[in-house]
């Protein structure tokens, strides 16, 4: 039965009885709330199922191919046939993700500076690279501007593994932080798995952080640490659709500086323009990223902007409006540990799954760096 034809069905009962018929005035208001108490019971039921339901019939098979070594290392992640993500040893100067796409084939992250400014895109901040993870003051070193400056830093790849197991794929990887002397500053190992849940890319990032070398202090700075470049076509300022909405539901600029479980950056995906491109028909995409609850340095405060750039950093505070202070302190050996979800969803932003994605990663374990985290 269609539960939504519930309620006329349950008023038919009474107004369609012959007129000699007569209803008590109470029984028939218990008899419509009841019917519209079915109603909404169903809805609920039925939304229930839209949120857990899978968008896609078959769970695509994921599989990793390798190209290059060294510096020139790259995995390339196939959800079937279809190329959803590539992580890069070294992409312009730094691990990341580029290409990133849903599994329709969605490409969310913009083409600069990998490659030509596609449409949209603003020729600005090529430190900016589709999906990475860097800090801007760690031990006085700048690891977010990367241009070879006396006080910048560089990110350097050492070694990688990967494993394919119950429809994912696992890369692990360790790196090495160097100053501009080329001297270590401290090492990182991170865990990059990519999978799909109800038909979405899921992408669970995990990074230890480790005092190497000595201690380390991870500084007061908005500039960071776990970040997305969007897609020029769904930017806020492209006037074309795109919005970001936090968990507290504070859109676009309100947004920024705030402390939330998740955030949300949504919007149409157009690769190209001219007077031919009806904007009005592109299709709509996301990426909704979630910092789990247990994570060492606390809450993430959200440096999203609406140019496009999307980072959760767990270690800035004055620039966020809050009171300086002297950074997150690693002590020498000992570590720190992230754990963040990327859902990377065709169609638009809906408040209701977000919530569900939040609360099935905050009750999850986050798949181990090591031995140690098991």
């Amino acid at each position: 039965m269609n539960h939504r034809l519930l309620p006329n069905r349950c008023l038919a009962y009474f107004f369609d009885r012959p007129r000699r018929s007569v209803v008590p005035r109470k029984c028939l208001i218990v008899a419509v709330l009841a019917c519209w108490t079915s109603l909404l019971s169903a809805d609920a039921i039925a939304r229930a199922g839209e949120l857990n339901s899978p968008k896609h019939a078959v769970s695509p098979d994921f599989r990793v191919t390798t190209e290059g070594e060294g510096d020139e290392a790259q995995w390339n992640i196939l959800a079937g046939d279809q190329l959803v993500a590539t992580y890069h040893a070294n992409l312009k100067e730094t691990p990341a993700i580029y290409p990133l796409r849903t599994l329709d084939g969605l490409a969310v992250t913009r083409d600069f500076p990998m490659k030509k400014a596609g449409p949209w895109e603003r020729k600005d901040h090529d430190h900016h690279r589709s999906l990475w993870f860097t800090h801007g003051l760690v031990n006085g070193v700048d690891f977010w501007l990367d241009d070879g400056k006396p006080h910048m830093g560089k990110i350097v790849h050492r070694e990688a593994t990967t494993e394919t197991i119950a429809e994912a794929v696992i890369l692990r990887t360790e790196n090495d932080w160097l100053d501009a002397e080329g001297d270590r500053v401290m090492k990182d190992q991170r865990i990059v798995k990519f999978h799909q849940i109800n038909g979405e890319l899921v992408v669970d990032f995990g990074v230890r952080m480790l005092a190497s070398d000595g201690p380390v202090v991870l500084g007061d700075t908005k500039e960071g640490t776990f970040a997305v470049r969007v897609a020029g076509s769904m930017k806020v300022d492209a006037d074309l659709g795109g919005q970001i909405t936090n968990a507290e539901g504070k859109i676009n600029s309100d947004a920024w500086a705030e402390a939330s479980d998740w955030v949300d950056y949504s919007g149409p995906v157009i690769h190209q323009k001219g007077d031919d491109v009806d904007v009005s028909s592109a299709p709509i995409a996301g990426v909704t990223i979630l910092a789990h609850p247990k994570n060492d340095a606390g809450p993430s405060r959200w440096h999203v902007r609406d140019y496009g750039l999307f980072g959760a950093n767990p270690f800035g505070r004055h620039h966020f409006g809050l009171e300086r202070y002297d950074g997150v302190k690693i002590p020498a050996g000992e570590s720190l540990v992230l754990h963040y979800r990327v859902v990377v969803h065709d169609g638009g932003f809906e408040k209701a799954r977000a919530e569900q994605w939040f609360e099935n990663y905050a009750a999850s374990l986050p798949e181990p760096l090591d031995d140690s985290d098991r």
